[in-house]
């Protein structure tokens, strides 16, 4: 089990997180990454198991960010993640070449999308 928190860089997410990221620490969960901008931040933790990288950055500050398990077209991992971001538009033609248990965040065109797995056996948890 990896896992990734979305915090709003205001007060109330600021005040919030605090507590959510004490869960990742009594889980142990070691974090890979923390991707921030203007308006998030985004904690990015290791699957407890393995440190399998999980994220993928660009130079124009757009990223990937996968938790699960996941397969698209025969690959896994960083080149997996790579082709996911190439594919993704908003027609969602991707998701018909992607398999599996898993969560991902995709920052693009100053755009931040949050999708699970088709069934939703992935659970992503939310605060509003």
């Amino acid at each position: 089990m990896g896992g990734f928190l979305y915090v709003r860089n205001d007060l109330d997410g600021k005040a919030s997180c605090k507590k959510a990221l004490s869960v990742f620490n009594k889980k142990e969960m070691l974090l890979n990454k923390c991707i921030r901008n203007n308006s998030f931040s985004i904690y990015v933790y290791y699957k407890i198991s393995r440190k399998t990288e999980n994220v993928l950055l660009f130079e124009n500050g757009d990223f990937i960010v996968a938790t699960g398990t996941f397969i698209y077209e025969n690959k896994t991992g960083l080149p997996a993640l790579k082709e996911i971001y190439d594919a993704f538009d908003e027609s969602k033609k991707v998701f018909s070449r992607l398999s599996g248990y898993y969560g991902f965040l995709i920052y693009k065109a100053n755009m931040l999308y949050l999708f699970n797995d088709e069934l939703g056996l992935y659970h992503i948890f939310a605060n509003h």
